[in-house]
């Protein structure tokens, strides 16, 4: 797919005409790497990683499973990703969302080893 502005080569010869401008001779380049943007199924790869390390944590703990609804995915997907940064805020919107929740319900014995528990996110209710 190509764009406006020529493609990755025209964009790539440009960069290196403006690194050359403000890098002085002496300094050097090894590489440039251009990043592309993360896309959905990419995102939602990293948030199914994601969510088996917080499984492996818990069963250090309080052994339980937990699952979630493509609606609680949704969510978190939507508060920890976004196309400037990618899924760099991902981890921090699993603790908050849904890490530290349970953290709450496991201190107050609502729930116990070997139990499932089942996670899921109501856009009405959240409002």
């Amino acid at each position: 797919m190509r764009s406006a502005s020529g493609g990755p080569r025209v964009l790539l010869r440009r960069l290196r005409e403006v690194m050359a401008e403000q890098v002085s001779a002496q300094e050097r380049l090894d590489k440039i790497v251009v990043f592309r943007p993360l896309s959905e199924d990419d995102l939602r790869q990293i948030l199914r990683l994601e969510l088996l390390r917080v499984q492996e944590r818990i069963f250090t703990g309080t052994p339980f499973l937990f699952q979630l609804t493509d609606a609680a995915k949704d969510f978190l997907l939507t508060e920890g990703a976004d196309a400037k940064y990618g899924a760099r805020h991902l981890k921090r919107a699993i603790e908050r969302a849904l890490v530290h929740p349970m953290a709450n319900l496991i201190t107050t014995g609502q729930v116990r080893s070997g139990d499932l528990v089942s996670v899921d996110f109501d856009r009405e209710e959240s409002r």
